[in-house]
């Protein structure tokens, strides 16, 4: 929960900039990534002192950031309302409390940065229900199932599986992968969270996803 009257100018700023980018790519949720985008582009901002002092490249941070943003679900038409995820909600109720816990009057941009690393559910839990929604979407739009089955598991050696298979039409992956139909946006978005995908799919025969990524 983010409360707007404890917010200082440059924290509302950073909100507001956060909509923005939700907006311009055309998402129907305002997320953690929308805020650490806006936080980064911020001029002058401290978040970005910190992460240079901190020995982070935010210019690079940034261009993983976009990348991420881009690979997120997109709506066909032009967003009205943005709808807040979880995460973003639990990053307002930990920028919130740092300030409390600082004793600070206001939630400043820095109490924001420093709320990234509270949350609980992190990137990777995060970034599997996007790629469950993608598949999802895309097996609804294009594969004509009657069945859906999804399997999560974790190894012993905190490796994480994902596998998801439908029984549709399936369809010819080089061709696919050409005219995108978001399987280039799930691709990079595993590669962000230095995975590894792999796709058996055969016209005719349905489809199974196979993702696989280190749990940190």
């Amino acid at each position: 929960m983010w409360r707007q009257e404890r917010l200082t100018e440059q924290a509302r700023d950073v909100l507001n900039q956060a909509q923005s980018l939700a907006v311009q790519y055309r998402h129907q949720q305002i997320d953690v990534a929308h805020v650490f985008s806006a936080l980064l582009q911020h001029e002058g901002g401290t978040p970005t002192e910190i992460l240079r002092k901190l020995g982070v490249d935010p210019e690079l941070v940034q261009r993983r950031v976009e990348s991420l943003l881009s690979s997120f679900l997109k709506s066909e038409r032009a967003t009205t309302q943005l709808y807040p995820t979880p995460e973003f909600l639990e990053l307002g109720a930990n920028a919130d409390a740092e300030a409390t816990r600082l004793k600070d009057d206001y939630i400043a941009a820095e109490h924001i940065l420093i709320a990234f690393t509270k949350i609980e559910n992190g990137a990777i839990s995060l970034n599997l229900y996007r790629i469950i929604q993608e598949l999802f979407n895309n097996t609804l739009k294009h594969a004509n199932a009657s069945i859906v089955t999804i399997e999560l598991t974790q190894s012993k050696e905190n490796q994480l599986s994902l596998i998801y298979e439908d029984n549709g039409i399936g369809f010819n992956l080089n061709e696919v992968m050409k005219k995108g139909m978001g399987l280039t946006n799930l691709k990079t978005r595993v590669e962000n969270m230095n995975g590894e995908l792999t796709i058996d799919a055969v016209t005719g025969k349905g489809a199974t996803f196979i993702i696989e990524l280190e749990r940190i």
